[in-house]
């Protein structure tokens, strides 16, 4: 979705000046809904990237921006996707669980470790080691995911990256939220076949994407056996056996979907994924 400036190219060639505007953004959203699309994923953006086109300088913010699509709309669900070093797990607790409860639960959460020293030092926030940035989000989304459980309360959680005593959050979610990341490095995989639901995968070409998406499967099958997966910049998802919705366990992966040939015939030793392209006119 276009909630930050210049979204689709590094470019100064016809920029559409407004595009980043909400209401530019709620016109897609209504789109997309209407043509059956089922997400609307957002980038989070605390400052540009400079130069003369200042790529994504000028952004609204995801929670709030979630917020008002989530009520513009009635059935695709809606991310926000929110930095981990910027929000205690308690407060988005209560975030997610008041978008989740105004939309019918239809929010979701895309969590990013952070990586731009530049960003985060106009905050005198410094960044820790690669490994050790996935190492905070899978604590920060296990907390989510237990202050959002009614068989977890209250929560006590001690470790290097946070203190919980006693930790409640009300209301919580009437179903657990999807959550997602997008790193494709080692330690990201293993941070979100661990703890999320979706991973959004992109490589160097079509035919780099079978080896990826096989490697992301072997990594969630050591943790769960179910982890279809949706890949060329779309999300693999994971049900989470623990929650009451996904009682069941699933150990085979669904059919593919229709969408997608090109990926479909460049892949076809990948086990039965979900593929679609979004167009680039919705994205």
């Amino acid at each position: 979705m276009p909630n930050c400036s210049n979204m689709p190219s590094i470019s100064t060639h016809a920029v559409v000046a407004d595009q980043w505007h909400y209401e530019n953004n709620e016109r897609i959203a209504l789109l997309a809904e209407r043509l059956g699309f089922r997400y609307l994923f957002p980038v989070s953006r605390w400052r540009g990237f400079g130069g003369t086109t200042n790529f994504l300088g000028t952004s609204l913010e995801t929670n709030t921006w979630a917020a008002a699509l989530l009520r513009a709309t009635r059935s695709i669900r809606v991310f926000s996707t929110v930095h981990v070093p910027l929000f205690h797990p308690v407060v988005m607790a209560k975030i997610g669980a008041t978008l989740a409860h105004m939309s019918g639960d239809r929010w979701g959460l895309n969590v990013v470790s952070g990586w731009s020293e530049r960003e985060f030092g106009m905050m005198g926030i410094t960044l820790a080691e690669h490994s050790r940035r996935y190492e905070r989000t899978g604590a920060f989304v296990d907390i989510l995911r237990k202050l959002w459980d009614p068989g977890q309360a209250p929560l006590d959680h001690h470790s290097e990256w946070y203190t919980i005593t006693a930790g409640v959050s009300l209301p919580r979610p009437a179903r657990m939220p999807e959550i997602a990341n997008a790193g494709v490095s080692a330690d990201a995989r293993a941070m979100t076949t661990e703890y999320c639901d979706w991973s959004f995968m992109s490589g160097a070409s079509i035919e780099a994407l079978p080896a990826l998406v096989n490697s992301v499967h072997a990594d969630a099958e050591r943790v769960q056996p179910y982890f279809p997966s949706r890949y060329g910049g779309i999300p693999s998802h994971r049900r989470r056996t623990s929650w009451p919705e996904s009682s069941t366990t699933k150990t085979r992966r669904p059919p593919a979907t229709g969408c997608g040939r090109s990926v479909q015939a460049a892949a076809p030793s990948t086990p039965s994924p979900r593929i679609c392209w979004l167009p680039a006119a919705v994205v």
